[in-house]
């Protein structure tokens, strides 16, 4: 989310620093470059949480299976 913040601050930063007599093309290319870098960002974001939860998810099955496989060995 800081990242995605930082993107938007310096893409604005950017944008208001544009003092050309083009600016209503640049600033429609300053905003398309905003609105995809945090895109992305998000989207990369999305893909590390649900990786982190897939692996939790993971985990915890191992656990279980291990755990009932020594239950079983216990009662036999």
């Amino acid at each position: 989310m800081k990242k995605v913040l930082m993107v938007i601050a310096v893409a604005g930063f950017m944008a208001s620093c544009n003092n050309e007599a083009d600016s209503t093309t640049r600033t429609k290319d300053s905003l398309d470059s905003v609105t995809k870098a945090t895109t992305n960002a998000i989207d990369s974001n999305a893909n590390q949480a649900t990786e982190k939860v897939e692996n939790l998810n993971d985990s915890t099955k191992n656990l279980l299976d291990s755990t009932n496989k020594m239950k079983d060995s216990a009662t036999h």
